[in-house]
């Protein structure tokens, strides 16, 4: 029994000596990163349905085709994007022949956060200037855009950043965490199932994995979070 538990304990020790400096190195990094995530795309009237009898105006001309879009930006680094670190300005460019009827800001995140919307150039196109971002923070921007073709395209050239498109729930420590777990459960199980253990060497093994499993929840549920702040 005792010698299951020393190689619980090793194992564990082992995990904690990799784990630990890794978390540490990864908090003391130096981060800049901006994503953006489209939070809605839905056309104003269903495409598929007869308007025969209904017509959009837009300073007095037909629209079709219009769209509304909304994109989220914020800034899921944990050092500030400053206003010089921009060599080319935030864009954003729809599909060819679309024409960018109104792009306003929605909401920012601090309400004192300031952002400006461009429109020059060509129709299909809307550029934010260049603008402090400190970590965590970020905003919201809503497009009406008419003859619209499915196709966003959000670029600049930001120093140290690569602007990126965000994935709900991506990452891959919480995968690298539920992949560790599951090899330290098939390892520990051919452990047991060679030798006859007491039912004390049970309860610990079962304490260690529900340890280590709420620990894989807190942390999941901690990133969720912080998500859910920045993306809603």
């Amino acid at each position: 029994m005792w010698q299951f538990v020393g190689v619980v304990i090793a194992f564990a020790a082992l995990i904690a000596t990799i784990l630990v400096p890794w978390i540490l190195y990864l908090r003391q990094q130096q981060k800049k990163a901006l994503e953006y995530l489209v939070q809605m795309s839905t056309p104003i009237f269903n495409p598929t349905a007869r308007h025969d009898n209904l017509k959009l105006l837009f300073e007095e001309k037909p629209v079709h085709d219009v769209q509304l879009i909304v994109l989220r930006f914020a800034n899921t680094g944990n050092v500030p994007i400053l206003p010089t670190d921009y060599f080319v300005p935030i864009s954003i460019e729809f599909a060819a022949n679309s024409h960018v009827l109104e792009a306003e800001l929605t909401q920012t995140s601090p309400e004192n956060l300031s952002v400006k919307i461009i429109r020059e150039g060509a129709l299909n196109h809307a550029f934010v200037a260049p603008t402090l971002l400190n970590a965590g923070e970020g905003f919201t921007m809503q497009f009406l855009v008419a003859s619209f073709k499915e196709g966003i395209k959000v670029d600049g050239r930001i120093a140290g950043v690569q602007i990126v498109k965000h994935r709900r729930g991506s990452g891959m420590v919480p995968m690298a965490l539920m992949t560790l777990a599951v090899v330290v459960c098939i390892f520990v199980g051919m452990l047991m199932s060679q030798q006859n253990f007491s039912i004390l060497s049970d309860v610990l093994w079962t304490v260690w994995w529900v340890l280590w499993m709420g620990f894989l929840s807190v942390y999941i549920a901690s990133k969720n979070k912080r998500e859910a702040q920045l993306f809603g």
